[in-house]
């Protein structure tokens, strides 16, 4: 119960009419506006759970409730004269909602875990998605989990399910091309995101709950804080802010450190903003081996591993002891606050736009403080190269040469099966970027895509810590405006994110405004290792689980391995080992058929 209202909040809901019977997960924004449309003054609305607020809508307009409803939600409503359940997700929100049809059953809940709890059941793996989890860069099917019939709703559908169990989904909504805006003076977007981020975050507030933020040194959690920490300054309440940074600096390059330290840029700006309370946490008994131990045995905190896993836990943890019931990031901000337009001197030089192309050029060398040949080489000539060797590989070898993952190879499906997924395959890293020259296709793409992994994941990190997730660059209003901002206004004048710049001016310091170094949170997971001894020993037994069941190459995990304890670069360490983690999640997933 994260809203006053939620305290007046009792389900399953029944209609006033006696024919719906609703469930779900809510919570809405932009409360007053649905209150108005539902006729509701505002001493009822205070008193109104947002449960109540959805069965209103869903009795005015049916499923063209959706229309009508923002932010983080997923619920489930029985219709007793039609004999149907209909299912809804959201459009961005972070929320989530699972369904498995077995024999003539239809299961639904709010985690994979709670279906996959029900011993009767035996599960199986999906083939098909194990081998795409097995490939960098390439997701589930949208829809898909990697068990055989266990499904989530996608986002921006609904799912109806009649007393045959027949499943009829529907999508109600998509990111479409929007019509761009067109103001006389830059002052005008800017002016535009203000508003918008403001109405984004307060929306998302609650005064009675504490509040947290994870906070690093980027622009879209520096944004989020700023706001909300104004806003709670006035309403006496504080805001929570969670860092992470090397527990180990001593051992670390100082050239080295500004790059996985941010703690000074962090401290710099929450000095500004009396209303913030700052964490730093270093995690010191971080142990990565137990962490893999943990995984390897199925333990649901540790189920899919990756590089940003024990920092990410660790600050759940501390808000949770800290009483912190909403939590916020910035996390999709890099396509909706801080984008800037790709490719852009390259997509001039296409267009033949070259004298066009020589002023963007100065603009670049002055505000970079480069000389013009530099800009050539970086923005254009590197980029040229890349599409061009992208692309004759495209034209010369089949998708299956390109994308083979070790999992086929080693029998778990069949060529004939694979081959025909990748003609389904709707997004591949390298072929996106540079075979769509548009700036603006490229970020739809990547924003749906990222809209729905992160969505998950960040709900699935709060159901698990009893904290509310929220991100104020996901709210609807806030989206359909950025993209709807010219490609060229992100990057004006030669400066990148140049709207951001311009609207956030006065409200961080330069260093953070103008910063080029990015900073990594995770960069020093590699000397979280307490013993070399114990490492060799688990990967060794990770090797052989990787016998036992087929999977991927043995001789490949090897290298890993030998490239981790060999190299010396931090960075490429990390790399190294983000993979060998995803290769122990997929082991995980084997084991224990957990999702």
């Amino acid at each position: 119960r994260v809203s006053p209202e939620s305290k007046y909040d009792k389900q399953p809901l029944r209609s006033s009419c006696g024919n719906y019977l609703l469930v779900g997960h809510f919570r809405l924004d932009y409360r007053d506006e649905l209150g108005d449309k539902l006729g509701l003054i505002q001493s009822e609305l205070e008193k109104t759970p947002d449960s109540v607020l959805m069965m209103m809508a869903y009795q005015k307009w049916k499923e063209k409730c959706v229309d009508h409803l923002e932010g983080d939600w997923a619920f489930v409503i029985h219709s007793k004269k039609e004999n149907k359940i209909s299912l809804f997700k959201d459009k961005m929100g972070i929320s989530a909602l699972f369904y498995y049809k077995v024999n003539n059953q239809f299961l639904f809940a709010s985690s994979a875990a709670s279906i996959q709890d029900i011993k009767k059941i035996n599960f199986e793996i999906d083939k098909i998605q194990l081998c795409r989890k097995s490939i960098y860069g390439l997701s589930l099917r949208n829809g898909y989990t990697l068990i055989e019939n266990l499904f989530f709703l996608k986002f921006g559908y609904f799912l109806h399910v009649n007393n045959n169990l027949d499943l009829l989904e529907n999508k109600y909504w998509q990111l479409e091309t929007l019509t761009l805006i067109t103001y006389s003076f830059e002052e005008d977007y800017a002016f535009e995101m203000h508003s918008k981020f403001s109405l984004a975050v307060k929306s998302r507030m609650v005064t009675d709950s504490k509040s947290g933020l994870f906070l690093s040194s980027g622009l879209d959690s520096t944004a989020v804080a700023s706001y909300l920490s104004t806003n709670l300054e006035l309403n006496h309440n504080s805001l929570h802010t969670y860092t992470s940074y090397p527990y180990n600096t001593n051992i670390i390059q100082e050239s080295k450190l500004n790059m996985i330290d941010e703690t000074k840029l962090v401290k710099e700006f929450t000095n500004s903003y009396p209303a913030i309370i700052p964490e730093y946490l270093n995690f010191p008994k971080t142990d990565i081996i137990e962490m893999i131990h943990n995984c390897y045995d199925g333990h649901p905190d540790f189920m899919e591993l990756n590089i940003n896993t024990f920092w990410m836990n660790g600050i759940f943890e501390k808000a949770k002891n800290d009483k912190v019931k909403i939590i916020f990031s910035g996390q999709m901000g890099n396509y909706v606050i801080t984008w800037y337009e790709q490719y852009k001197l390259l997509n001039i030089f296409f267009k033949a736009r070259f004298i066009s192309l020589i002023e963007e050029i100065v603009r670049l060398a002055k505000v970079q403080e480069k000389n013009f040949f530099m800009i050539i080489k970086s923005e254009i000539l590197s980029e040229f190269f890349y599409r061009v060797i992208i692309n004759f590989k495209n034209i010369f070898s089949r998708p299956s040469k390109i994308f083979k993952p070790y999992l086929v190879r080693s029998g778990i499906i069949s060529k004939d099966s694979w081959g025909k997924e990748l003609k389904e395959i709707m997004f591949i890293p390298d072929v996106t970027y540079y075979k769509n020259y548009s700036s603006r296709v490229v970020r739809k793409i990547v924003f749906s895509r990222s809209n729905t992994t992160t969505g998950l994941s960040w709900y699935r990190s709060g159901h698990l810590h009893a904290i509310n997730c929220v991100d104020p660059t996901r709210d609807e209003r806030l989206v359909n405006y950025a993209f709807s901002i010219p490609e060229a206004i992100y990057s004006l004048f030669g400066q990148k994110k140049y709207i951001y710049k311009l609207w956030m001016k006065y409200k961080i310091p330069d260093q953070i405004l103008n910063a080029t170094v990015k900073s990594f949170q995770s960069a020093d997971i590699s000397f979280r290792i307490s013993s070399k001894k114990n490492f060799d020993s688990l990967m060794h037994k990770i090797k052989l689980e990787l016998a036992s069941t087929r999977m991927i190459d043995q001789k490949h995990f090897e290298n890993l391995v030998y490239s981790f304890s060999s190299n010396k670069n931090l960075m490429k360490k990390r790399l190294v080992l983000a993979e060998m983690l995803s290769i122990v999640s997929i082991v995980s997933l084997m084991k224990n058929k957990k999702v």
